[in-house]
């Protein structure tokens, strides 16, 4: 059974895993089954995610979690995210 440690697994891609795979069976193991699976976020940290109440809300939660996009970067962002808000509110008033 193989452990691999969060985060390890998402940069660990086919290439990685076939050359994992090699270094273990090099060790002659009797058996070998290898699953890398993606750990769930901890729930605190999605937390406020979840909380949040607007889109904007939950987007700039998901960037203090993650780390934000550089400052203009954000600006676009946020301003496409106002133009799909208005369009999809506009759409339902009709």
């Amino acid at each position: 059974m193989v452990t691999v440690a969060k985060g390890t697994h998402q940069k660990l891609g086919r290439e990685g895993q076939e050359v994992l795979r090699e270094r273990l069976l090099a060790a002659r193991p009797a058996e070998l089954k290898l699953k890398i699976e993606r750990e769930a976020e901890a729930e605190e940290m999605v937390l406020p995610v979840s909380q949040a109440h607007s889109a904007e809300g939950k987007l700039r939660a998901y960037w203090d979690i993650k780390g934000a996009p550089p400052p203009e970067q954000q600006e676009r962002l946020l301003a496409k995210l106002a133009q799909l808000e208005a369009r999809l509110y506009g759409e339902e008033q009709e």
